[in-house]
């Protein structure tokens, strides 16, 4: 019996491993700005038009997505919700940076891991040319992260509850042998 229970845990640890993979495998998409915008100011809503490619390849236009902008010396940020719009894998949002400087252009969703990102120059007066440098900006996505840790507390539960009924086996094993058979005749 404690044999069976010895193969049954390295067992369980390989399947939720493998379901664990399962869930993270294939939950990224790479976004891109497709034209980025020449001129942002400072005060001035600047909109953005998105792609965005689960697995850099198939347009998808349903998950959700963040669009955060943060001020490289400032660290303040700015965000907004991009909407799909038009040809699938298509999204829009607008934003308003509210100073200029350099603005890191990032990307999160609750439904994919979201690679990608840009970098603009934002003016405070007259727009001036745009300087464009591509980063590549990755988000922890919260729910594969959750899915993970329910899977590893189930794993912790169900050895727990097998530790607690071999124990409860054994000591109930134990005081059976200690008793006395009694017969009764009639």
């Amino acid at each position: 019996m404690r044999t069976r229970r010895l193969f049954a845990i390295p067992i369980a640890i390989l399947a939720s491993l493998a379901l664990t993979t399962a869930v993270l495998a294939g939950g990224w998409a790479s976004v891109t700005i497709t034209d980025p915008p020449a001129d942002p100011t400072a005060g001035a809503e600047t909109i953005f038009d998105l792609t965005v490619m689960q697995h850099g390849v198939t347009p998808v236009s349903w998950p959700a997505i963040t669009v955060v902008a943060t001020n490289a010396e400032t660290g303040a940020t700015v965000s907004g919700q991009a909407k799909a719009s038009g040809a699938v894998g298509h999204y829009t949002v607008g934003l308003t940076f509210p100073t200029d400087g350099a603005w890191t252009i990032a990307f999160s969703s609750n439904d994919l891991l979201m690679e990608g990102g840009q970098t603009l120059a934002v003016s405070a007066a007259a727009p001036a040319a745009a300087s464009s440098q591509a980063t590549t900006v990755s988000a922890a996505d919260v729910s594969m992260v959750t899915v993970l840790l329910m899977l590893v507390l189930a794993f912790v539960g169900a050895i727990g509850v097998m530790l607690v009924r071999d124990r409860r086996a054994a000591a109930s094993g134990n005081q059976d042998e200690g008793t006395p058979a009694t017969t009764t005749t009639g």
